[in-house]
Order: structure tokens, then C-alpha cells, then sequence
């Protein structure tokens, strides 16, 4: 029985115990190898901060608009009996042409018969004044003849006194006297009438020879002519020979084409560093004058026009306010730049295989332009590339840590973390450059901080890339530069340099075409630059010639102007690139120097 029991529980128990320790071992959660982490170390990309040296630029949109437009309506009644041939819509008007002439018969008669007028009162006051010299001579023997008369009586009467003389020969002397001073009187009351219708005369000559002018003015208004000071152009032509017009009548609208104004709306912040460039004489003259006040500085601005890739560029200046105030709807404030020549343009770019046959000759109304409003460096700027800059208008800068510091060593794994093929291909930065060489390919430890900028401006910067079948190669000025106007590749060893390309290619100055030579004008990082003695100046937008099929090309690098900082960013610091989320003091590693 014993023997029995045994052999039916043992394998029960047995089987039970199994599947217990089965369970519990599913069931247990798994424990996990403690393996150390390694923290990854960002791979970025840095340029260089470079000293902005020259005016800084300020960039906005605007539109033609004409300086002045003058409407031409008719001054008198009448019909229509001559028209230029260049009183026409599009025409260029000379100054001083005649347009149009209204009929003048009416206005002419008129005229004839007002100076016949004047004649006659003309006549009629030289008769009265030859009547007034006749009355004036009488008047001065009359009264002689009465001075005579008193003295005889002054006699007869001494004589009556003495009874020598009877009364009767007295009173004959009496009459004589009162007959001499009547005839005085007499002439004088003539004189006076005489200068009274005098005066009438000459007024009524005087209102004749007024209507004589207000006729001849009249008359001279049936000829209409563009204005004598200006050249002018006709935009609207509102009657034909035949047609009749009342005064006030429109006849044609002529625009001002010697000097054209663009309308441009510029930002608050834009306005303020314009502010700025003129304040202390602004602020110095606005307590005298009130009206500095509501002028804007005359800044140089230079006015660009692009057709198919190629751009034109004019001379003119920021001139005043487009009434005062801002924008209620755009918040910006509408000013005025006046281009004085309209018709003085030069060619700021034109690319290589332009088909347009030719430029712009004059600005017009409606074009669409670019506006460059150089202002004075009123503070030290710094020049960064375009990726340097975050959101929220900031960079990283970075400071490269000594070689001996404790983080300069790669951590445990740390070497892994690079792309692959990083170290052995060629870096490019996001500024668009092209890195070769050992050096450029070095791995060093940064410590990234954040600076706030304040962005003013920006300028695009053109370098030179030389297209092959490996693709596009910017012309370093190391491996490839430009020697007599030829491109030539130089190598590792002590080897010739090989010419790429023959060339020649040419830089166009204000002296003439010149070849970029590696000496006078020289090609660094794709840049050109203008080398004097007193140094290195940066040719932002070099007008080159290429010839045709030449494989070489433009590449386009924005860079963003700010405000120095001492102490926080500096020239000749460097800034990330590359596009990265970390905090202050994050440690990167940083992939080829520029």
C-alpha cells in the first residue's frame, strides 16, 4: 500500500514542483546589464565673425511714382484750331513747345479795338494838356495885366485924394482894376476845369490801357505751351482740333520725367537708424528751427530695377515724409526718395548669357524697384553669415577649449558619434563654403554660449564657384585661384600649377576691365578682393566678365549685419552654423576651422 502511494504522489509532486518554478521564472521580471552611458557630443559647423567695414545698408520695396504732374486746361473759350503732333499720349514733350492753340480772332479784334481806344484817350489828354499850357500862359499875363492895374489905381486914387482928378476918372480906374482880377479869376476857374477833366483823362486812359492788357492776356492764353522748366511727357489728351472749349476745360496732362520719386513705407526700426544717422545735427538744429524736426536726413540711396536676373541701378537720396505719421494699417511710415536724373542708370549685374538686348532707359512710373539707403556706421557692426542667426534673434558663440583641457579628450564611444565618412569627405559649411585639406578636416572641442543680437541689415555676397564633373568647387584661393585672369589648380606637391581654365576673366572698375591677377584683385573663400596698400577691401558685388561657355558661376551668401558687443561678440569670433538644441556651456566638437 505504502509502496503504492508512493509511486502515484512522487510524480505528482514532482510535476507540481516543476511547473512552480516554471511559472516563477516567466513570471520574474528580467534584470538589465548596467552598461555606462555615454553622453553624445554635438558635431557642428562654425564661421567666423567678420569687422564691417563702410556704410551699412538698409533695404526696402518701393514703387515710381512722378515727381510732378501737371494738368493743362483752357484758359478762355473758343474752338480748337491747332494741336501738336507730340500732343499725343507717350510723346516726349521739349520745353517750352507749343500744344495747342485756340482760336484767337474774337481776341485779336478785341485787342485792335481796345488800342484804338487808348490812342483816342491818349489824344484827348495831349489835347487838354496843350489846352492847360494855353490857359496857364494867359493865366500868368492876366494876372501881370492886374498887378499893372493896381498900381495905376493906387495912383489915381493918391491923385482923387488930391482933387486933381475927378470922381468919375476914379471910378473909370475902379472898373479897370475889377476887369483885370476878373479876367485872373476867370483863368484860373479854366485852369481848375482843365485839370479836373485832366484826371478823368488819364484815368480813363489808364482803364483802357487795362483792358488792353487783359485782352492781350487773354489772347496770349489761346496758346497753350509746356511748361519751360521742366521735360515733360504726355500721359492724357482730352480734345481734338474742331472740339470746343470752355474755360477751366481739362486739354492734356503732362508729366515731369527730368526727376521721378519713389514711395517707400519703411519700418520703425529701419527709421530709427536713419534717425541716428542724422540725430546730432537733427537734435542740435530742431531747438532753432522746428521744421528739422519733420526732415529726414538727404542719405544717399541707391535705387535698383531688375529685368530677367539682371539689375539697373540709379542715384538719388531719401528727400521727406509722404505727409506725416504711420500707416494705420501697416504700421510703417511712407516716405519719399527723389531720383534727380531718371534717366542716368548704370548696370549693377548682368549675368552671363543675358538675352535682354537693353536696359531700362529711363525709370517710369509703376516700376517696381529695390531701395539701398546707405546709412554711416553710427556703431561698430559685425558681419555673421545668415545660418549663424536663431529664432528669437540670437547665436551661439563658440570658444574653443585649450588642448590640454580635461574635455579637449574624446570620451569612452565618443568617436563613433561622427557620421559616417565625415572625417574623410570634405566639409561644406551652411555658409556655402568649401573646405579641403588636413587641417580643415581636425576635430576640435568648443564650449557654445548664447549672445542676443540685434539684427540692423543685411548684404548678399557673391563668390565664385567653379563648376567640373565633380561637382561645384568654390575658388578657395589655396587649391584653386585665379592667376593673370586664369584659373589654376595648385597641387600638394612641388609640381606647376594646371590651368583649369584660360580665362581670361575680368573684374570691371570705374578705371576700366581689369584681370582678377591674385595680386591687385584677388579671389579668397570666392570673394573678391581689392588689395592696396592700405590694405583689403571686400567687393560685395564685383562686376565680373565671363566669357561664354566659361565653367564658372555665382553663388549667392547672405549675411546679416548687427551691433558689436564687446566682451560677448567680436570680430574674428566664432559662431555655430549648424543648426542645434543645447544649453549655455553645452561642449561640441567643431569640424574644420575657417
Amino acid at each position: 500500500m505504502a509502496q503504492k502511494f508512493w509511486r502515484v504522489f512522487l510524480p505528482g509532486f514532482i510535476l507540481a514542483v516543476g511547473i512552480g518554478t516554471t511559472l516563477v521564472l516567466v513570471l520574474m521580471p528580467r534584470g538589465e546589464a548596467r552598461v555606462p552611458k555615454v553622453e553624445p557630443v554635438p558635431l557642428v559647423e562654425v564661421a567666423r565673425v567678420r569687422a564691417h567695414e563702410g556704410p551699412v545698408d538698409i533695404y526696402a520695396d518701393g514703387v515710381v511714382v512722378p515727381h510732378r504732374q501737371i494738368q493743362l486746361a483752357a484758359q478762355v473759350d473758343g474752338t480748337i484750331v491747332f494741336k501738336a503732333d507730340v500732343c499725343r499720349a507717350g510723346f516726349y514733350v521739349p520745353p517750352g513747345t507749343l500744344l495747342i492753340r485756340i482760336d484767337p480772332t474774337d481776341y485779336r479784334l478785341q485787342v485792335e479795338r481796345l488800342e484804338q481806344d487808348v490812342r483816342q484817350a491818349a489824344n484827348a489828354l495831349q489835347q487838354l494838356e496843350v489846352e492847360i499850357a494855353n490857359v496857364q500862359e494867359l493865366l500868368r499875363v492876366a494876372k501881370s495885366d492886374y498887378q499893372l492895374e493896381q498900381r495905376s489905381f493906387a495912383r489915381q486914387e493918391e491923385l482923387h485924394r488930391n482933387r486933381i482928378i475927378s470922381d468919375e476918372d476914379f471910378e473909370q480906374a475902379q472898373r479897370a482894376v475889377l476887369k483885370a482880377e476878373n479876367a485872373v479869376v476867370t483863368l484860373e476857374n479854366q485852369l481848375r476845369a482843365a485839370q479836373a477833366r485832366k484826371e478823368g483823362l488819364q484815368a480813363a486812359l489808364a482803364r483802357a490801357q487795362t483792358q488792353l492788357a487783359e485782352a492781350k492776356t487773354r489772347l496770349g492764353r489761346t496758346e497753350i505751351y509746356a511748361p519751360a522748366d521742366v521735360e515733360t511727357v504726355v500721359i492724357r489728351e482730352a480734345v481734338e482740333v474742331g472740339d470746343y472749349v470752355r474755360s477751366g476745360a481739362l486739354l492734356a496732362v503732362l508729366e515731369d520725367v527730368s526727376q521721378v520719386e519713389v514711395r517707400v513705407n519703411l519700418r520703425r526700426d529701419q527709421l530709427s537708424w536713419i534717425w541716428a544717422a542724422g540725430g546730432e545735427t537733427k537734435s542740435t538744429n530742431a531747438a532753432a528751427n522746428p521744421a528739422e524736426a519733420y526732415r529726414l536726413p538727404e542719405l544717399p540711396v541707391t535705387v535698383v530695377h531688375e529685368i530677367d536676373g539682371a539689375q539697373f541701378a540709379w542715384a538719388g537720396k531719401l528727400w521727406r515724409y509722404e505727409g506725416l505719421g504711420l500707416n494705420e494699417a501697416t504700421r510703417t511710415v511712407p516716405c519719399r526718395v527723389l531720383v534727380p536724373d531718371a534717366r542716368s542708370s548704370r548696370p549693377l549685374r548682368v549675368p552671363q548669357g543675358w538675352r535682354v538686348p537693353a536696359g531700362p532707359p529711363a525709370l517710369m512710373r509703376g516700376m517696381f524697384v529695390s531701395l539701398r539707403i546707405h546709412l554711416p556706421a553710427a556703431v561698430p557692426m559685425l558681419s555673421l553669415p545668415e545660418p549663424a542667426l536663431q529664432p528669437g534673434n540670437w547665436v551661439w558663440r563658440c570658444e574653443l577649449l585649450p588642448a590640454d583641457s580635461p574635455q579637449e579628450a574624446a570620451p569612452p564611444g565618443a568617436a563613433g558619434l561622427a557620421p559616417p565618412g565625415a572625417e574623410a569627405s570634405t566639409a561644406e559649411g551652411a555658409s556655402g563654403q568649401t573646405h579641403g585639406g588636413p587641417s580643415d578636416r581636425q576635430i576640435h572641442r568648443g564650449r557654445i554660449f548664447r549672445v542676443e543680437v540685434a539684427p540692423v541689415s543685411w548684404r548678399l555676397l557673391t563668390q565664385i564657384v567653379f563648376a567640373d564633373k565633380g561637382g561645384e568647387s568654390v575658388v578657395d584661393g589655396r587649391t584653386l585661384k585665379f592667376e593673370n585672369g586664369r584659373l589654376v589648380r595648385v597641387s600638394t606637391g612641388d609640381s606647376s600649377p594646371e590651368i583649369v581654365y584660360e580665362g581670361p576673366v575680368m573684374v570691371v572698375t570705374p578705371e576700366g576691365a581689369k584681370p582678377l591677377d591674385g595680386a591687385e584683385y584677388q579671389v579668397i573663400d570666392g570673394f573678391v578682393y581689392h588689395v592696396t596698400p592700405q590694405g583689403a577691401t571686400l567687393l560685395a558685388e564685383p562686376n565680373l566678365q565671363l566669357p561664354l561657355g566659361a565653367p564658372l558661376g555665382f553663388r549667392q551668401r547672405k549675411e546679416i549685419l548687427v551691433p558689436a558687443r564687446a566682451g560677448y561678440l567680436d570680430p574674428d569670433c566664432l559662431v555655430v552654423v549648424t543648426p542645434l538644441v543645447a544649453g549655455d556651456g553645452t561642449i561640441v566638437e567643431v569640424r574644420g576651422l575657417p
